[in-house]
Parts: structure tokens; sequence; C-alpha cells
């Protein structure tokens, strides 16, 4: 599967978006998965990682980036995308915060949909 970024707008989504972020990293990637929340709000620390830092999760990038002001839900994801889809990814996945994925192999089932799977 080609290499995936996962995108997170977060605003004050605690507990959920800790739970969501799990829930990502436990997914099955061939390739490279790059998980990035784009901080709107006040939560400083997400699954560990705090605003500014990137951490390794079982072979997944997990980015908490963002600014001191809200660019609303739409802004996030552009500020998301620009810091982190690059001409490795080949496959976006949007995410509330809130969003738990349950079954491990979501990502490559929708990446195979779209065409995109080796």
């Amino acid at each position: 599967m080609p290499d995936v970024t996962s995108i997170l707008v977060n605003f004050n989504s605690k507990p959920a978006i800790d739970q969501a972020v799990k829930s990502l990293i436990n997914q099955e990637v061939d390739g490279v998965h790059r998980i990035v929340v784009w901080e709107n709000g006040d939560d400083r620390e997400v699954s560990g990682v705090l605003l500014g830092e990137t951490r390794e999760f079982d072979g997944k990038q997990l980015c908490h980036a963002g600014r001191a002001v809200n660019l609303g839900y739409a802004g996030g994801v552009q500020a998301a995308w620009a810091t982190a889809v690059d001409e490795s990814t080949a496959f976006v996945h949007l995410a509330n915060p809130d969003t738990v994925a349950a079954d491990p192999g979501v990502l490559r089932a929708l990446a195979g949909v779209s065409g995109l799977s080796r």
C-alpha cells in the first residue's frame, strides 16, 4: 500500500482524540503512515505527544502540530495538509477527532477501493 497520511483536526476533544489516535496507530498499513493532529484548541498534549513534536508509535509517525489560533475545521485541514502531505503520499485520510476505527484493516480497504493498493 502506498504512503498514507491521516489528518485529524482537534479542538478541545480530549479524551476522544486520544482514542482516535490509538485506533489509527492500530491500523495495518504497509507503507509509511503519518498521523497528523492539527491543534485548533488548548490541548497541549495528544497521546503523549506535545504540541510541536513528532514521535513514532509502532512504526507510525504521530505529529501534533498547530498554532495559537483556531483556524476552523477547513483551515486546520489545509494547514495539516501543507505540513504533512508530500510527493510520497498517495492516500490522505481525513477523520473527525472522535472517529474510532474498530477494524485494523479499514485504511487498507479504503486505499484498495480507491485503486491505490499495491
